[in-house]
């Protein structure tokens, strides 16, 4: 699925990934920033972390221009519930 020039993909059992790729580093912070914002609108439904974008990860991906960030424990129901009032 894209929303608003993210693709947002699942793996079928836990793991939202986010990502974007040719974000100029001057519009970097900001992009980050509602990835992290779309990120959350994805609820867990069992124990799970978020990772992809600090420290030495963030500084790899500024340079790239990539936005790529994850979030486990999010099951195959909430993530279609999510989608589904993403798409409107």
């Amino acid at each position: 699925m894209d929303h608003n020039g993210f693709s947002v993909r699942y793996d079928g059992s836990s793991v939202v990934s986010i990502t974007k790729c040719g974000v100029s580093a001057e519009n970097y912070d900001s992009e980050l920033s509602a990835a992290f914002s779309l990120r959350s609108k994805f609820s867990r439904s069992k124990a799970g972390s978020d990772w992809g974008c600090d420290g030495v990860g963030y500084a790899i991906n500024l340079k790239n221009g990539l936005i790529d960030i994850k979030r486990s424990g999010v099951g195959p129901r909430k993530f279609a519930a999510t989608v589904k009032t993403l798409k409107g």
